[in-house]
């Protein structure tokens, strides 16, 4: 009987060889409670903890899920959003346009004034990371954040849900 767990900072494996349906069954409930609790921080933390809400499409955007399949339960919470990386582990945007979108002009403080304007070129800029190296993640990082608080948590109720259904010692 063999039991790996790999916890990382972007999805849980739990690795099942030669255990009962019961301990997939169990490790799959125990993911399924530990996903929605990890997507619920996640989504706490990108609806002001964190980030502050603007379109609301980056936090509609994180999702979670739990696949299992003959000998292995996964969970993972992500997002598809293009901005993703960009908060996880920081980095740089190139210059690009910002048009009105929703409204006629943008409207931009400059010099103790207001001006409005259809769009505007943005230089680019550095959204820092808060390490450097292997480590280094975003200042904005939600998920990774999330993942971090719960790692410990979910190790533990992984390997209890397999030893509760088993009974390993």
């Amino acid at each position: 009987m063999a039991i790996k767990v790999f916890v990382d900072a972007t999805q849980v494996k739990l690795k099942l060889t030669e255990l009962p349906p019961k301990a997939l069954d169990a490790a799959e409930g125990a993911a399924n409670e530990l996903e929605q609790e990890l997507l619920s921080r996640a989504q706490s933390l990108a609806s002001g903890a964190v980030l502050q809400v603007r379109s609301g499409k980056y936090l509609a955007g994180i999702k979670g899920d739990v696949k299992r399949s003959t000998e292995t339960v996964k969970g993972r919470v992500y997002s598809r959003d293009a901005r993703a990386d960009l908060f996880e582990y920081g980095g740089r945007t190139g210059p690009h346009e910002i048009e009105a979108s929703g409204a006629q002009a943008l409207m931009l403080q400059v010099r103790g004034g207001v001006i409005f304007r259809k769009s505007v070129h943005h230089p680019g800029g550095d959204y820092g990371r808060t390490s450097v190296g292997a480590d280094s993640r975003g200042k904005y990082s939600v998920i990774l954040t999330a993942m971090d608080a719960m790692r410990a948590e979910i190790f533990t109720k992984m390997y209890r849900a397999v030893d509760d259904a088993v009974g390993i010692d």
